[in-house]
């Protein structure tokens, strides 16, 4: 992006922007700080209440906790995430534990060695389980990986689902693996979702960055393509149900799933006429019901630095 101009008109009910901010933080007296906002979970009996997690940009790993009743939102209280056995984490995904506490999704890094870690915290943010892949997956392993987290039923039992990103060096094209974890025997199982094909005309690629549970063993999911303003074409939810799915062990064929796209989100974030960020990362279903949106600005390092926080509307349209 080169320039641009921006033309303002008088009339808006409401501003459109800042959609979020934080409160004071008491042992620094400045507000709480904050940034590239990567993951999103809702507190299922709090419906004002919704939790995010920062990326490695910031070298503490925090897990913020926002009240959606403000507006525009407001981060109220964070914790550093403590006790793992790296020094960094590049946490991409938030869900809430139904034991207590949360799942979180740490994106690995084959050059920097940073570990794909699924990991599960207390509300303290104290690291309690570290779970990796099996080694023969990680040695596939690429940069764009761990990126979303959810807790859903099955059979009924608790279990885990982690979207990877992009392919990795065992994918064919077009396809990206769902990582399913049973807590139960701490065994992992793999499904394969398929991609749309880029369709911006500056190209790029297309991923996954967000995955929320919709009940009954259906999925929701948060595609999108890596281009922005003008150039972005691919920003949206499908809907994929697990139900009667066996996910193959690592080295078997994986079952595809059958995905429905549920939801166009680009008239959400082109909506105020401005730059439309290709980052949409964090989604998450309040305990009422409404489909909650977070983009991240990359930390304002190189990037147009805007965060928006959205409100897509009642989740029964993902129906």
């Amino acid at each position: 992006m080169r320039a641009h101009v921006s033309l303002y008109q008088f009339g808006a009910d409401a501003p459109a922007y800042p959609s979020i901010v934080s409160a004071m933080d008491p042992e620094k007296s400045a507000p709480i700080g904050w940034g590239a906002l990567s993951g999103l979970a809702a507190d299922p009996n709090d419906a004002n209440t919704i939790y995010a997690v920062s990326d490695s940009f910031y070298q503490d790993a925090r897990i913020f906790t926002i009240d959606i009743s403000t507006a525009p939102a407001t981060i109220t209280s964070f914790v550093n995430v403590t006790g793992a056995s790296q020094e960094r984490l590049d946490l991409e995904g938030i869900a809430i534990a139904s034991d207590g506490g949360f799942w979180l999704a740490s994106e690995g890094h084959p050059d920097n060695g940073r570990g794909h870690l699924l990991l599960k915290v207390g509300t303290n943010g104290v690291v309690e389980r570290e779970i990796a892949l099996p080694d023969d997956l990680i040695a596939q392993g690429e940069r764009f990986s761990f990126e979303g987290v959810t807790e859903y039923e099955m059979n009924g039992q608790a279990m885990v689902a982690v979207a990877v990103q992009r392919e990795w060096k065992d994918d064919p094209k077009g396809f990206v693996k769902l990582a399913l974890f049973n807590p139960a025997d701490d065994s992992w199982g793999f499904v394969h979702y398929p991609l749309d094909a880029p369709a911006s005309p500056a190209g790029g690629w297309v991923g996954l960055s967000e995955i929320v549970s919709l009940g009954e063993g259906r999925v929701a999911l948060l595609e999108r393509d890596n281009r922005g303003g003008e150039d972005a074409a691919i920003k949206q939810i499908t809907v994929v149900s697990l139900n009667g799915v066996t996910p193959a062990a690592y080295g078997e064929a994986l079952p595809v799933l059958q995905k429905r796209m549920a939801m166009d989100i680009l008239p959400h974030l082109s909506a105020a006429k401005g730059w439309i960020l290709d980052k949409p990362e964090g989604l998450t279903i309040t305990a009422d019901g409404r489909l909650i949106l977070v983009t991240d600005n990359d930390g304002v390092d190189d990037a147009p630095g805007e965060t928006l926080l959205l409100d897509l509307g009642p989740a029964a349209r993902l129906n």
